[in-house]
């Protein structure tokens, strides 16, 4: 490409397929960022990924929803964190004196809030990161 160039000139050049369709589901013209989901067998706009939690294809019609959902995960594990500290803390009050059971729950309780922490930074990172790709474009 020249310094003179326009940006329509640029476009021109690209090497867009013309007959860009799918062999599967029979379309002939598919939308760019349209692709076909082997998990659903069917064509998706501006597929995402098919995501088993949600039992389908993340794109254009739903990616408000996928993003709700991840944020709203995010907030029920930070709310399951908070009543697993509140219970390990409550241990000495629920049985008094019973160092064995005390140690159960302990354990019980310290558990949850491993896998309530590691989830929470799993569906948090991901809410985080669909935030920036929402913000910036």
């Amino acid at each position: 490409m020249t310094a003179t160039a326009t940006s329509c000139e640029y476009i021109s050049e690209l090497e867009i397929p013309k007959n860009r369709g799918c062999d599967i589901c029979g379309i002939r013209r598919l939308p760019f960022r349209a692709k076909h989901c082997r998990d659903c067998n069917r064509c998706v706009r501006k597929f995402d990924h098919h995501c088993f939690w949600v039992g389908g294809c993340v794109g254009e019609l739903n990616h408000c929803k996928f993003y709700a959902f991840l944020f709203l995960q995010t907030w029920v594990f930070l709310w399951n964190i908070k009543i697993a500290v509140q219970g390990y803390t409550s241990r000495f009050e629920e049985f008094p004196g019973d160092k064995v059971m005390q140690g159960h729950v302990s354990s019980v309780w310290m558990l949850w809030i491993f896998f309530a922490i590691l989830f929470m930074f799993l569906t948090g990172g991901l809410c985080m990161y669909h935030s920036f790709l929402i913000t910036t474009g």
